[in-house]
């Protein structure tokens, strides 16, 4: 390249200055397509693209069709996982995939047939959705091992936005029939700012598309899904109508947990507690532990149960059957006192018979002193050692066991009879044949109340077993229907 170093003739040229050749071979080569092409955007790269876009007068806090129809959002869930179902808080977990499609005009392009997959960091320069959950509790963002979103741009300006999110979702529970009852969760989806007139909500619905899918691995713990139902649903504030979508998820309470960690230990306990009535009435510790046993028992798995479920003002199933059950061990221990009440009058009666005999005039007996009697004491001690006649001695009185201790052939022979009644021993002299006798013990009453207790425990062995039989029928037949 030449320049002219003074005015143009013929025969003056010089040679351009060095450094200024070396500069333009360095510059670099779109500079120089660029200034051929003329800026007509053939063969851009997407980094001069997505420039080309975002930097020509688009304006993320407008959204697109502004004074126009409203943005229409559509939406569909991908549940990864569905985590344990609380009723003491009366929420759920949720991980999910939640994917957003809209279209921007503004974002539309000619030089490329396909999608653009970008990277998310761009989202921060365009309009989004201000889309959020109704009835979140909590949510996290998954940012292992990096931040778990997509985003990508169609030539015609459609936009497809996903990303993965961990929610926990309140879910409203009626718990009168738990353990056997089912339960509907929602998922709510709305808008928080733009009201119907600027942002729609809705599933897709398309041919073949499923607005809400599931996992085949999502196993719930304590839950079955049933089926999972969308629908929309509009939002109205003193602000304005928004718009809104939900999905529903029906879920049926699998009952083998609750048999086996509730129902039959509880059954059990209840039979443990009969065994008493089979147990001697006299052995009043044996039956007073097992009693106390079982009804503290019954009271820890009452309190191990309602612990797990929300306060209530209503009644639920369960507490129906641990209130029962709790009736029934605690009757039992009650049958027992009623039992150990009733023999214990018999003592009593004796008693009082006892003391009614006593009372009376008790017979005289006539003793014939053949010789030196031992033992004998007050009004026979002046007896002479030879005296034979009759004297008169109290048949109860307790010396006649001393006399008969301290006789023996030599040194005492004796007889006495009672009021009409035949000699009660042998009256060879010098020989003792039998002990004086005793009082007769006092007759009882025609039925004993030892005989009432014992009725009362055979009669417990029947009822209790049928009411209780009886009120599994009710109870199970009642829910099993509704199940």
């Amino acid at each position: 390249m030449w320049w002219p170093a003074g005015p143009r003739t013929s025969s003056s040229r010089t040679m351009a200055p060095p450094g200024l050749l070396l500069t333009l071979l360095l510059l670099p080569p779109y500079h120089v397509s660029g200034q051929q092409s003329g800026g007509s955007g053939k063969g851009k790269s997407p980094t001069q693209l997505l420039d080309s876009l975002l930097l020509s007068g688009y304006d993320a806090r407008i959204r697109p069709n502004f004074n126009g129809p409203s943005v229409n959002v559509t939406l569909d869930v991908f549940i990864n996982s569905f985590g344990s179902i609380q009723a003491s808080t009366m929420d759920y977990k949720v991980n999910i995939f939640l994917r957003q499609r809209w279209n921007d005009p503004r974002l539309q392009f000619k030089e490329y047939n396909e999608s653009l997959s970008i990277d998310p960091s761009i989202l921060n320069k365009i309009w989004m959705p201000d889309l959020f959950f109704a009835n979140e509790k909590g949510a996290t963002f998954h940012t292992v091992t990096t931040m778990n979103r997509l985003f990508r741009v169609s030539p015609t300006g459609d936009i497809l936005y996903s990303l993965r999110l961990t929610l926990r979702l309140a879910c409203p529970m009626q718990l009168q029939r738990f353990p056997m009852d089912h339960q509907v969760c929602i998922m709510q989806l709305e808008s928080f700012g733009y009201t119907t007139r600027d942002l729609q909500f809705k599933w897709n619905d398309e041919e073949g598309s499923m607005p809400v899918q599931t996992s085949p691995e999502v196993e719930l713990p304590q839950f079955e899904i049933e089926s999972v139902e969308t629908a929309s649903c509009l939002k109205v504030y003193s602000t304005g109508l928004y718009t809104c979508v939900e999905a529903r998820f029906y879920l049926k309470r699998q009952l083998s947990y609750f048999m086996m960690q509730t129902y039959t230990p509880t059954i059990l306990i209840v039979v443990l507690s009969w065994v008493s009535f089979w147990i001697n009435m006299d052995a009043a510790p044996a039956r007073t532990g097992l009693g106390i046993t079982t009804v503290l028992t019954m009271t820890t798995k009452s309190t191990g149960v309602s612990a797990d479920l929300p306060k209530v003002s209503y009644v639920k199933a369960i507490d129906i059957w641990m209130a029962v059950c709790m009736m029934f061990v605690f009757a039992a221990l009650l049958e027992f006192a009623a039992v150990n009440f009733t023999a214990r009058l018999q003592k009593v009666e004796v008693e009082k018979w006892g003391r009614r005999f006593s009372r009376k005039k008790q017979p005289q007996v006539q003793v014939r002193v053949q010789k030196r009697c031992i033992g004998i004491q007050k009004n026979i001690d002046d007896v002479p050692p030879n005296y034979t006649g009759l004297i008169l001695v109290d048949s109860q009185d307790p010396r006649w066991e001393q006399m008969e201790t301290n006789a023996n052939e030599n040194e005492t022979s004796f007889t006495y009879k009672t009021m009409g009644v035949a000699p009660l021993i042998a009256e060879r002299e010098e020989e003792v044949k039998a002990p004086p006798p005793k009082p007769a013990a006092p007759p009882g009453p025609p039925e004993t109340f030892r005989d009432k207790a014992e009725k009362i425990d055979a009669v417990s062995r029947i009822v209790f077993p049928m009411i209780f039989l009886l009120f599994n029928i009710g109870y199970w037949s009642s829910l099993l229907a509704m199940f």
